[in-house]
């Protein structure tokens, strides 16, 4: 979902394709008439993409955590302004184990006895 380039201490990242089709597939607004759909099938399919989204975003954040975390020992001048970004990164990431965590407990109470 990232690559990496560079060498350790001046290395970035770039979204992949497939990272940002799977950001970008839920943002599009739609129509009424397409959201009131009710079919099992297509809410669970709608669970399946958020809980994608969801990982996906917290693959990015933990990324970022790693990062900050590496350039604390490397720019200790500016120690103070990363463990702010690091503290903000870490909270996001809170929030988006528990969005998950709930979309998984959603899929599995909804699923039928048959596919458990």
């Amino acid at each position: 979902l990232l690559s990496a380039s560079g060498e350790r201490n001046a290395r970035t990242y770039l979204l992949t394709s497939e990272l940002i089709l799977m950001l970008s597939s839920g943002s599009c607004g739609s129509s009424d008439e397409e959201t009131i759909d009710t079919s099992q099938n297509s809410n669970e399919v709608h669970l399946l993409d958020e809980e994608k989204k969801a990982n996906a975003e917290l693959k990015l954040l933990l990324g970022e955590i790693d990062a900050y975390q590496e350039y604390l020992g490397l720019f200790p001048h500016k120690r103070p302004a990363i463990l702010k970004l690091l503290d903000e990164s870490k909270e996001k990431a809170t929030r988006f184990y528990g969005r998950l965590n709930a979309i998984k407990k959603i899929i599995q109470a909804t699923q039928p006895e048959g596919n458990m």
